[in-house]
């Protein structure tokens, strides 16, 4: 949930509760999830779906709310609080019974027909047809995202085409960020989720084949499809329409969910479903030269490929587009001085951004320069929330509800301009791969950052370290004297080194105005979403 819908729900409630999300459930052992749930024991047990794309999640979690020991339950649907009973489970069950059974079904029919994708070749380039009508192919099914990476990313590339072009937005989730011409095209989820959830997936890669061939009306120039998990249907509807497939590749959802989730069941045939993708599109965009050099190792053919880094919407994540009295009041709602030296961070606390770095390195310089904080008015403004956020509780102790650090929580996608706003300094800690792979990332907050104009601390880490390749190290912050660095660069996990840069950086005003003029321009100059989408266009 997000800050205001949370606070939100806390005044409707009145009452004071504690969250236990499905996201967190769903990655757990089927013996710890019943634990988990055995040992729940409130009086009061609320089931709350975020978003109305959630709703087939209603009686998955109804069967997990029946296993706790709560006294009472309670189905939350437009604000009102409805007790329900643990009878009304026993349908639930048949229901998630019946879409287990037509999920399974449907894996078996993937696994039967990426068999026969991966047997044909390519189809040769179709000729690019003279319209303008564009399909982009959103098929992940994400519930209650509202803020992250992948939510402005998407904005931004569709933003971008729409200047050019009239684009059929096809997804489950509405992004509030697309300009008004952008034509939206609700998917609906399966009505039901079944068990294993991956198979939903698969259920809903059929679903999506059934609505798109009724909704687009058309033969579109091309279809543009971000990579999701367990589908392909950008591949089935580009070859029955006889058009271009144009597939987005930020890193391999079978990888992710191995080494940042939990490993995918029936993970070979996950990994079809994606080699099904990359060999059938006709040009696959990707944003770092680490995830270029691994499509060629799977035998992407460098001529497929366009390689440009994340960007940003310059005219939304505009440092002019707030006046003191906005920021002065954000500030003051959050109870930080207007005269604080803030340090700005926002993410979805995932398992790459390093903000368990971070949180480290501000409990070190709380407990050894509690004195110095408090005379140069440090502050620390985290906003977001996501996987660490109990790693970063834990490791700021008490800290984290005392005087020097607010977390926010998760906020909507199109405040994160103004919250980065009232920040004096923002950190990009990430940190690398636990496997020892490469970084393959182009962090969205790195640009949103420079675009905002702010001072940067950044990891020296791949993509990020090229990008900000001219910029000062912490040895040299206090008597830098290039005009041109745009950003302080640290070692990549370094506590001790991130904490302090933080220290140094406090002490010289002219160095983080000069460093947040110099990154904008940076940004403006290469990194706009125009910028990206025409590099993926070029020869196109």
């Amino acid at each position: 949930m997000t800050q205001e819908d949370t606070l939100r729900f806390k005044n409707k409630w009145g009452r004071p509760f504690t969250n236990l999300t499905f996201t967190n459930i769903r990655k757990l052992s089927l013996w710890k999830m019943l634990v988990t749930l055995r040992q729940c024991m409130p009086s009061e047990l609320l089931l709350l779906c975020e978003t109305e794309n959630s709703a087939c999640l209603k009686e998955v979690l109804l069967l997990c709310a029946s296993m706790t020991r709560a006294k009472t339950l309670y189905r939350v649907e437009n604000e009102a609080f409805a007790p329900v009973s643990r009878l009304s489970a026993i349908p639930a069950l048949f229901h998630v019974i019946g879409a287990s059974l037509l999920s399974m079904f449907a894996l078996f029919k993937v696994a039967a027909d990426v068999r026969h994708w991966l047997k044909i070749d390519r189809a040769a380039s179709p000729v690019v047809s003279e319209n303008k009508n564009i399909v982009y192919l959103n098929a992940n099914l994400w519930f209650g995202v509202q803020a992250g990476g992948s939510v402005g990313h998407i904005a931004g590339v569709v933003n971008a085409l729409a200047k050019g072009y009239a684009i059929h937005f096809l997804s489950v989730s509405k992004n509030e960020m697309l300009r008004s011409n952008v034509a939206f095209f609700p998917l609906e989820a399966p009505k039901y989720f079944g068990s294993p959830n991956i198979c939903n997936y698969y259920r809903f890669h059929y679903a999506i084949l059934r609505q798109a061939r009724k909704m687009v009306k058309q033969k579109p120039r091309w279809i543009y499809q971000r990579l999701s998990t367990a589908n392909y249907s950008g591949v089935v509807l580009a070859r029955e329409w006889g058009v271009p497939l144009i597939l987005e590749y930020n890193g391999s959802e079978v990888w992710v969910a191995r080494n940042w989730g939990r490993p995918l069941m029936f993970q070979k045939i996950a990994e079809q479903v994606e080699a099904v993708n990359l060999r059938h599109a006709h040009r696959i965009v990707t944003v770092s030269e680490v995830l270029r050099d691994e499509l060629i190792a799977r035998g992407v053919e460098p001529e497929r490929i366009v390689t440009y880094p994340n960007c940003v919407d310059p005219t939304l994540f505009d440092p002019a587009r707030f006046s003191n009295v906005e920021k002065h009041t954000l500030r003051q709602q959050w109870q930080i001085s207007h005269d604080a030296c803030v340090f700005g961070f926002i993410g979805t606390f995932g398992q790459w951004h390093g903000v368990d770095v971070l949180a480290a390195a501000i409990r070190e310089l709380i407990e050894t320069r509690t004195e110095w904080l408090q005379s140069n008015k440090v502050h620390f403004l985290l906003i977001g929330d996501g996987l660490k956020m109990p790693v970063v509780k834990d490791i700021l102790g008490q800290h984290a509800t005392g005087s020097f650090v607010t977390l926010t929580g998760l906020v909507r996608q199109e405040q994160a301009p103004l919250y980065l706003s009232i920040a004096d300094v923002l950190v990009s800690p990430h940190v690398p791969n636990a496997d020892g792979s490469k970084f393959f990332g182009s962090p969205t907050k790195l640009f949103e950052y420079m675009c905002m104009g702010k001072a940067i601390i950044a990891s020296d880490l791949e993509q990020i370290g090229s990008i900000l390749q001219n910029a000062v190290r912490v040895d040299s912050l206090e008597r830098c004297s290039n005009e041109n660095a745009v950003a302080c660069l640290v070692q990549p996990g370094n506590v001790k080194e991130l904490a302090l840069a933080i220290e140094k950086i406090v002490a010289n005003l002219d160095l983080r105005c000069s460093l947040g003029k110099n990154a904008r321009k940076l940004a403006l100059d290469h990194y706009t979403w125009e910028h990206h989408v025409e590099a993926i266009l070029e020869g196109f």
